[in-house]
C-alpha cells in the first residue's frame, strides 16, 4: 500500500465527503474512491460506510483511522528530524583530484558533518561557493585572488606528463616545458583545473592543446601514441594499469586546500585532512 494513502484516508475521514477531501487533495474524485477501494482490500473490510449524506467510518474503519493518525505523526516527525539533519549539514565542493579514498575511509565521521558535491573545475567551485550553493570547497588555491574568501593549504602537488610512446622523452630527468612544444597535449574542455593551469601561466600560445570531452578519451588518444597529456599528481593513480610512462613538469607545483567565506568552517574541514 502506498504511503501517501495514509494522508488521503485521513483527509476523507476528516471531511466526511470524497468530493471535498479529493478538492482539498488536488485529485480526482474517482481516483481518490480507488484510492479508498485499495486500502479496504488491504485489511480486506469495509471501512466507510456510504450515504447520500456523507462516508462515516465503520467499527473497523476507526481502528485504521486511529493507526493511520499515529503512523503519519510518526513519519511526519521522522522526515523533519532527517530535513533538520540534512540543513545543518555544510555543503562541501571538491574537484575530481581530490583523493575520495581518504575522504571515504580516514575520516568517516565527515558524513556526519557535510554533503558532498564533485565539479571538473575549481573556478566552478568558486561560482557555487559565491552564489551560496555550497558552503566550503577543495580545490586549486591558485585560482583564489579574493580576500574575503578564507584559506588553508593541504598539499602541494607536481604537474605530471603522461605519455604512450616510450622513446619520446628517454632522460630520467623531469621535462621542461619546451621539450613538450611540439607535442600535441590532449586536455579536457574547459572549465577545467588544467586548463585553467595552462593560462595562468601563459602557457595556452606556446602549447599545441587538443580539446576532448572525456577524459577517457584523452587517455586513449595518448595509449594510442596520438600525443600526450598533462594532469595533477594526484589523478595519475588512474593511470597505473594502464601501461602509460610518466614524469614530472619541471618547475611547475599546485597548491590544493580548502576555502571558504567563514575561517570556522574553513579550519574545521582542513583539521579533517591533516590531522
Amino acid at each position: 500500500m502506498n504511503f501517501d494513502y495514509l494522508e488521503d484516508f485521513i483527509k476523507v475521514v476528516e471531511c466526511k465527503s470524497l468530493n471535498k477531501a479529493s478538492q482539498e487533495l488536488n485529485i480526482s474524485t474517482p481516483a481518490l474512491s480507488k484510492r479508498m477501494k485499495s486500502i479496504e482490500t488491504y485489511f480486506k473490510c469495509d471501512l466507510f460506510f456510504r450515504t447520500s449524506k456523507g462516508i462515516f467510518l465503520t467499527k473497523n474503519g476507526e481502528l485504521v483511522y486511529k493507526m493511520f493518525r499515529e503512523m503519519y505523526k510518526s513519519l511526519e516527525i521522522a522526515k523533519t528530524q532527517l530535513d533538520n539533519s540534512l540543513k545543518c549539514k555544510w555543503k562541501l565542493g571538491i574537484i575530481p583530484s581530490f583523493s575520495l579514498f581518504k575522504l571515504h575511509n580516514k575520516h568517516s565521521n565527515f558524513e556526519n558533518i557535510a554533503t558532498l558535491t564533485i565539479e571538473n573545475s575549481t573556478s566552478i567551485l568558486l561560482e557555487e561557493l559565491y552564489k551560496g550553493n555550497i558552503d566550503v570547497l577543495i580545490g586549486d588555491l591558485s585560482h583564489i585572488n579574493s580576500n574575503k574568501l578564507f584559506v588553508e593549504k593541504i598539499y602541494t602537488e607536481n604537474y605530471i606528463v603522461v605519455y604512450g610512446d616510450k622513446d619520446i622523452f628517454k632522460s630520467d630527468k623531469a621535462i621542461n616545458i619546451q621539450d613538450i612544444k611540439k607535442e600535441k597535449i590532449y586536455i579536457q574542455e574547459p572549465p577545467c583545473d588544467t586548463y585553467n593551469f595552462i593560462k595562468l601561466n601563459d602557457l595556452k600560445e606556446k602549447l599545441n592543446i587538443s580539446y576532448k570531452k572525456y577524459y577517457e578519451s584523452i587517455l586513449a588518444n595518448v595509449k594510442a601514441g596520438k600525443g600526450i597529456t598533462l594532469m595533477p599528481q594526484s589523478l595519475t593513480t588512474r593511470i597505473d594499469t594502464m601501461n602509460l610512462y610518466q614524469k614530472k613538469l619541471k618547475g611547475y607545483k599546485r597548491v590544493v586546500g580548502v576555502a571558504s567565506y567563514n575561517q570556522d568552517k574553513t579550519r574545521k574541514v582542513y583539521n579533517l585532512f591533516v590531522k
